[in-house]
């Protein structure tokens, strides 16, 4: 008998065709139209519904899952006054869910919520897909097609943003703890954590195809029917997906000798761990369905699947993920109990490292006389102190052991330590395991962490950002730029996009950069995904002496547009086509004095956002007029210019910000003017000009302040000149006087 026909049999004996429910046609329309904005679709849900809906919740878990996603619902503009606000309300998909009577819904919108969380995305819709196929072709009853991949990664994509606040890894951490505690009861656990973390996550192609039919059987005919996996490939998945999700009692079998049970009941699902197998190189399981005799009644074998990527994307949340990072490092190889003093030495180690790395971290901007850089990265200590607290919430390192760490390194003129430089219980431990290799292979670990920590520092709110849920990866994916810091003696200079790659990268995943890369890292000054957005420091109405470049921002939300309810995960600039009216730079003052003033009047700021395919598009149009002369008020030239944030970020980037002075700020009246120095009106040089130092008249205007670090970045009449932008704790004169210590030509912004 056809497997097909087989499986066709068993289904259709236990699940009735799933019937649509009797609504208006108009209510199927609205929901449908609220879907899509929210990047689903209802066809898609429907044919998920089909599959997963079939489930039956355990009671605990539905009940944990509502209260944790009910949590803190609101809608914040971006800034204020945008139509754009980051929206924690939950979206058409899982209200539908937590209010239909129809629990399937809900079945549905946990599983992959859970799925999407341990899975890279990327993965899980190309094997949902091709095992959907696969079922169509095997007839079973209810079946669709695959999926359109776009639809279908937009319903993963809403499913995972709006439940990101389930700690789904807390469940990673029981299955392997309870693994680990019975391979100890018994003798050395070590083969266990020999096993790559993310090899035991993913859940190969034949075993999502079988799990999305024979977990259902196994539910509902408890008595007769079994599911037997032949090796450990995804086992934490499957063990989550089947005992906790649905309730399933798990075995797995010869773990060192000893079965691992999950649940008291008899066994429904029963997993073959095959020993001192080596997961890279093991063949995906075939699964078979039993009867109450154990004879096989159906089997899957993970035969010609045509996925090219297969990857798990585990994540954790910020808070405790570096404890998490050292406790599997440390026992990959060991049993290393949690109150092992290697893990102070460890923390000490890497909070030291981030300190005197930060100090190294800079915009490549002017130079200063001798050749060193400006522009230093304004990373105060409290920062990264406050970070490291964060991602090491369990180890209680001590602030003033760091400080000792970092001075004996100056001291001796090190820019780094190194794991010799640790106390006894770390060096012990990386001997022991790693022995002439340890400083290589350790130190890969502990800069990785130390990278974590300079990125994270980097992220004003991120005390708020506890749940940030992380891809939880030996690779560090996003990190490696900031990491390598710790191996360059010398001052090394971070790009303009560096940290909001970094941190899309650990949010997104490695699609993130392949994806903005295609895109020709066009314009992007928002990432969001699983609930939560990252955006440049640049966004908003503020001065542009009130913001640090090397911040960025993060909040919990989805980009989404308040009047339609659209929502998108990124947001860049769109600027292609429009024409910016700027206005012409001139010469006013060269003589003795000038005074202080603006000389535009930014008269409009409006803001225009679009819908791009997956993202918000933005143009603001700044307009006003020119004065040409304090004397003359009539015949002012007008002005229209197109910006957006990215295009501001990346010329604040390239200024130096004069530093506060002690003096006053004067009445208005003239001020002295010094040699080799003219005063102009517009927003950048003229061509030809010839004085050294060029003042740039926008001062107390915010707006006329910002377009004209935006045009003086450009400098587009004659060869680059420097920025200098005067801030509100810093007289005209200081600001001028700053910018006259340093080489070459400057522009200064009062």
């Amino acid at each position: 008998m056809q497997a097909g026909f087989q499986l066709a049999l068993e289904l259709s004996s236990v699940f009735p065709i799933r019937e649509a429910v009797q609504v208006t046609f108009d209510t199927v329309v609205n929901f449908a139209r609220n879907l899509q904005k929210s990047g689903s679709d209802i066809i898609v849900e429907e044919d998920l519904a089909t599959i997963f809906g079939r489930g039956r919740i355990s009671l605990p878990i539905e009940q944990m899952f509502k209260k944790e996603i009910l949590i803190n619902h609101t809608f914040v503009p971006i800034h204020e006054n945008c139509e754009i606000g980051l929206d924690t309300r939950l979206g058409p998909s899982i209200s539908r869910a937590l209010q239909s009577k129809d629990s399937g819904y809900l079945s549905t919108v946990i599983q992959l919520s859970m799925l999407g969380w341990m899975q890279s995305r990327e993965y899980l819709v190309s094997a949902l897909n091709e095992s959907m196929t696969k079922r169509y072709q095997m007839k079973v009853p209810g079946a669709t097609p695959g999926l359109d991949t776009e639809r279908l990664t937009g319903a993963i994509a809403a499913f995972s943003s709006e439940t990101s606040a389930f700690p789904w890894n807390r469940y990673v951490d029981a299955v392997k703890q309870k693994l680990k505690e019975s391979i100890r009861s018994t003798g050395p656990g070590g083969e266990l954590f020999n096993h790559s973390h993310n090899e035991l996550l993913i859940i190969p192609p034949s075993t999502l195809l079988a799990a999305m039919d024979y977990l259902y059987l196994v539910q509902s005919l408890p008595e007769n029917r079994k599911m037997a996996i032949a090796n450990q490939k995804g086992l934490v998945t499957v063990i989550i997906w089947a005992h906790y999700l649905l309730n399933l009692t798990v075995v797995v079998k010869h773990v060192q000798n000893i079965d691992v049970r999950f649940g008291e009941a008899s066994a429904s699902v029963i997993i073959n761990w095959v020993p001192n197998a080596n997961l890279l190189n093991l063949s995906d399981p075939e699964i078979c369905l039993l009867d109450s005799d154990m004879e096989i009644v159906l089997k899957t074998e993970p035969d010609d699947f045509r996925i090219g990527i297969i990857e798990a994307c585990e994540r954790h949340p910020l808070q405790n993920i570096g404890t998490t990072y050292l406790q599997r490092y440390f026992n990959t190889s060991n049993t290393v109990p949690k109150d092992s003093p290697a893990y102070l030495d460890a923390a000490h180690l890497v909070v030291a490292n981030a300190v005197l790395t930060s100090r190294r971290m800079f915009r490549p901007t002017a130079l200063k006389r001798e050749g060193k850089p400006l522009n230093y990265f304004n990373l105060d200590r409290w920062r990264i102190i406050a970070v490291s607290r964060m991602i090491f919430d369990d180890i209680d390192f001590d602030e003033e052991t760091v400080n000792s760490y970092v001075e004996k390194a100056r001291n001796r003129a090190e820019y780094r330590l190194y794991i010799s430089s640790a106390p006894w219980a770390l060096r012990d431990l990386e001997e022991k395991s790693y022995g002439e290799s340890a400083q290589s292979f350790g130190l890969m670990i502990y800069d990785h962490l130390t990278g974590l920590i300079l990125v994270m520092a980097c992220i004003s709110g991120i005390e708020h950002a506890a749940n940030l849920p992380l891809i939880l990866d030996y690779s560090f994916i996003g990190v490696k730029t900031f990491s390598s810091l710790l191996n360059k003696e010398h001052p090394e200079p971070v790009g303009e996009s560096d940290l909001l790659f970094a941190v899309g990268s650990m949010l997104v995943g490695t699609k993130f950069v392949q994806e903005e890369k295609a895109n020709n890292d066009y314009g992007l000054f928002l990432v969001s995904d699983f609930g939560w957005s990252v955006f440049l420091g640049a966004v908003g109405e503020n001065d542009p002496a009130m913001v640090l470049p090397e911040l960025l921002h993060i909040k919990r939300g989805i980009p989404t547009n308040l009047s339609t309810g659209e929502r998108k995960y990124r947001m860049r600039d769109s600027l292609d086509g429009l024409w910016s009216d700027v206005p012409r730079p001139e010469v006013v003052d060269q003589d003795e004095s000038y005074m202080p003033r603006c000389t535009l009047e930014v008269r409009s700021r409006i803001e225009y956002y679009v819908s791009g395919k997956n993202d918000f598009r933005l143009a603001i149009k700044f307009s006003g007029i020119q004065y040409k002369s304090v004397l003359n008020q009539s015949n002012h030239p007008e002005f229209a210019m197109y910006l957006s944030y990215r295009a501001l970020h990346q010329a604040l980037w390239n200024t130096t910000l004069a530093l506060p002075c002690v003096h006053l700020q004067e009445e208005k009246k003239p001020l002295k003017l010094g040699v080799d120095v003219a005063v102009v009106h517009g927003l950048d040089s003229p061509e030809g000009l010839i004085e050294r130092i060029c003042i740039c008249l926008v001062k107390d205007c915010s707006r006329a302040r910002w377009l004209a670090v935006h045009e003086s970045g450009g400098c587009r009449h004659e060869p680059h000149r420097n920025i200098m932008l005067r801030g509100e704790r810093c007289c005209e004169t200081c600001a001028v006087d700053a910018a006259a210590r340093f080489p070459g030509k400057w522009i200064v912004i009062i």
